[in-house]
């Protein structure tokens, strides 16, 4: 089956931060980080379930996805041929308190730029 990668407009502007941030420290890390992060976003589309489940892994109501690019995971999930990303965060801060569940949705719905 081929995938159609739909990405919301808050994982812009967190890559963003994410290059901000670590430009900070070490300004040659910092685009070299995000283009990490953007490959394994792009290759989600080629293996949408070599992600972790959500469910399966903490047992919770959802169908969100997990892909880890170390120190950071991509929240997705997959309906029919569409892979939804959702978010970016960072893999040491309270990322299931922080996607809430029921607002995932309402994120990729955010048209703020």
């Amino acid at each position: 089956m081929k995938y159609t990668l739909d990405i919301a407009p808050v994982v812009y502007r967190v890559l963003l931060q994410i290059e901000t941030y670590i430009a900070l420290d070490k300004p040659s890390a910092a685009k070299k980080a995000v283009k990490k992060i953007t490959a394994i976003i792009r290759s989600l589309p080629d293996a949408p379930f070599i992600s972790f489940g959500l469910r399966k892994r903490f047992g919770l109501d959802t169908d969100l996805r997990g892909r880890i690019v170390s120190p950071h995971i991509i929240i997705h999930d997959v309906v029919g041929n569409h892979i939804r990303v959702y978010r970016v965060l960072d893999c040491r801060s309270d990322y299931l308190a922080a996607l809430g569940f029921g607002a995932a949705s309402d994120d990729f719905n955010d048209t703020d730029d």
